[in-house]
């Protein structure tokens, strides 16, 4: 991964289609077309409980061999999931790159997720850092605390382009040195699609 990547949070929103996505165009392509103008994507926990394991396997033949990034919304107090974020490991293999951490933290949750030999984010209402952080990055952003691997949720419904920019260029100073990047998801994607297209093209426009 280099510098800073810009997704979603999902792909499969109804008002895309037309929009987005071309009117003809297969659901079954609909990923396939995503991946062409972004490289990474975050899947909810409401969504990914759901997949079977034909669904699985499907997303990871299409995607196979492409630098794209899948990160999986983990919340606590979730029995059942741990099994099913393994499977899904197992079959996507590298194309699983991270997990988002949200709620507050458990100690055999974050074991377990590192087991799973992924990167680890945490989301927070209050500054948080994990003990044995080696990089100790953090950032503020819509309200909310990041840390860990450097992936955080961002709200630009309200944000004007000289904000967008602004944080931008805050999340790139904040990296540390040694890292291998960081990653941004824009929220609420079925609610502002054409601000997402500018926020991409104005991160590619600052050479992220």
């Amino acid at each position: 991964m280099d510098n800073i990547l810009v997704g979603t949070t999902g792909w499969q929103h109804k008002c895309w289609q037309g929009a987005f996505y071309p009117d003809d165009l297969p659901e079954d392509w609909q990923l396939d077309y995503y991946s062409n103008l972004f490289h990474c994507i975050l899947i909810q926990q409401s969504e990914w409980e759901k997949w079977g394991e034909e669904q699985i396997e499907e997303i990871a033949e299409n995607l196979e061999g492409e630098a794209f990034y899948f990160s999986f919304q983990v919340k606590n107090h979730q029995g059942g999931g741990d099994s099913q974020l393994q499977l899904i490991k197992s079959i996507m293999g590298p194309l699983f790159h991270s997990v988002i951490v949200e709620d507050g933290v458990e100690e055999e949750r974050v074991k377990f997720c590192k087991q799973l030999e992924i990167e680890i984010s945490f989301k927070s209402k209050q500054a948080f850092m994990m003990q044995n952080d080696t990089n100790g990055w953090q950032f503020a952003a819509n309200g909310f605390f990041f840390s860990g691997f450097p992936l955080i949720e961002y709200d630009i419904s309200n944000e004007n382009l000289a904000a967008q920019r602004e944080l931008l260029q805050k999340l790139e100073q904040s990296l540390p040195e040694k890292t291998s990047g960081a990653i941004i998801y824009l929220v609420r994607p079925d609610k502002h699609l054409q601000q997402l297209k500018e926020f991409q093209i104005l991160s590619e426009l600052l050479g992220f």
